[in-house]
């Protein structure tokens, strides 16, 4: 006797529903009206059997955007800075931001203004705020307008008058 071929299981029942459990002709349509939507075969296998069954798709999905765009400002979630360390966080972000790296002075003024500190949102708006970064010494710096809209209402929320002039701008 010659070993089994490979992915056969030897004494298996037949596959399929056997002349005592087959449902009625009643019984089928039933579940195909009330049962869950049937599958169509993958891209490639093979085709379905539609004459026992009839073949329900999905509709196609929708496009999605490939445009990211950036989350809004969380609102104050870090309390418990004091006076000093908040300071110390502004003038790294100033360091940086002087130094050319927007990019990660962008992270210690967001820490700053999610601690509720107006300037820290003010200067986080600012990173972002293209008429802002027009300078010659930041040439190269991406700014975004919505973020910086929205940092700037952020600043203002916090209590920074003195960006009121810069929304208006931007608003326009």
């Amino acid at each position: 006797m010659s070993p089994p071929a490979a992915g056969v299981m030897q004494g298996a029942a037949p596959a399929g529903p056997t002349a005592a459990s087959a449902p009625t002709a009643p019984e089928l349509e039933a579940n195909l009206t009330s049962g869950p939507p049937l599958l169509t075969a993958p891209p490639g296998g093979p085709a379905p059997n539609t004459t026992t069954a009839p073949v329900v798709s999905s509709p196609p999905p929708e496009a999605t955007s490939t445009v990211a765009t950036p989350p809004p400002p969380k609102p104050s979630v870090e309390q418990g800075f004091s006076a000093p360390e908040i300071a110390a966080l502004l003038e790294r972000g100033n360091a940086l931001f002087r130094a050319g790296d927007v990019v990660s002075a962008r992270l210690f003024y967001e820490r700053a203004a999610d601690a509720g500190e107006a300037q820290g949102a003010v200067r986080l708006a600012e990173t972002f705020d293209p008429v802002f970064l027009n300078r010659p010494v930041l040439r190269g710096a991406r700014g975004d307008f919505d973020a910086a809209l929205s940092w700037y209402r952020r600043a203002r929320e916090l209590g920074a008058t003195e960006v009121a002039d810069r929304l208006k701008a931007l608003e326009k």
